[in-house]
């Protein structure tokens, strides 16, 4: 899926440094596209997808405690959260990220990018 375009923007080479450091400080992704006749590269903006894996925030956390080794209580008493919410959670992560277990579920949050590991 592509983000959509914020803003386009023609940057010069000796701005280029400083608007690179200010897109990795402000969160935003920038693409070179080719247009016109010419070919002539512009760049635009965008904001990057979220390494989230489709996860809301709390399957997210659950996601986070399991890669921590904690057990479903241990996650569960951090959350302030019952251990079956903690379980429900967990299915639906399971589900989204296509996988039958714990072990499996942080291998891929780590393979995705989800958990801070390589995309």
């Amino acid at each position: 899926m592509t983000a959509p375009t914020i803003h386009a923007v023609t940057v010069s080479a000796a701005d280029w440094p400083s608007f690179a450091a200010h897109v990795a400080r402000g969160g935003f992704a920038i693409d070179t596209v080719p247009t016109g006749p010419t070919q002539t590269p512009h760049h635009r903006l965008t904001k990057p997808e979220p390494l989230n894996g489709g996860l809301s925030e709390r399957e997210l956390q659950v996601l986070q405690g399991m890669a921590g080794g904690q057990s479903n209580a241990k996650i569960a008493s951090e959350l302030f959260l019952s251990p079956d919410t903690i379980k429900s959670h967990a299915r639906r992560l399971f589900k989204k990220l296509g996988v039958g277990d714990r072990a499996e579920a942080v291998a891929v949050g780590y393979q995705q990018g989800i958990l801070g590991g390589a995309q």
